[in-house]
């Protein structure tokens, strides 16, 4: 069953990445346990089958965010995977869709922390 966050606590996004699905989590952590808010899940189609990992779970991120945007708007969230997203989307040689997703979660991130 999904819960109503409480203002003033940080949320939690996990991500998840298969070979045909995406998908990821946004819970809030009260009385010791993970409550959860807001699921996503994308099915993959055609070339996003064919993305690297690391392509699959920055697609996550992206679509998490764009479906979560009121989310990213009022609380702090930290996204937890354990692929190395962060330093994928700040490589300097980055090219295509990559390049776009960089500058869309930026504007994002931009809009949700001012």
């Amino acid at each position: 069953m999904l819960s109503r966050p409480e203002k003033g606590r940080p949320l939690q996004l996990y991500i998840t990445v298969t070979e045909h699905a995406i998908s990821s989590v946004l819970v809030q952590e009260r009385e010791d346990k993970q409550w959860p808010v807001y699921f996503v899940s994308w099915l993959l189609h055609g070339a996003e089958r064919r993305y690297p990992i690391l392509e699959k779970a920055a697609l996550a991120v992206i679509i998490s965010a764009r479906k979560l945007r009121p989310y990213f708007q009022s609380f702090n969230i930290q996204v937890k995977i354990d692929l190395p997203i962060k330093q994928i989307l700040k490589r300097p040689d980055m090219t295509g869709r990559l390049v776009k997703w960089a500058i869309e979660l930026t504007t994002c991130l931009r809009v949700c922390t001012t």
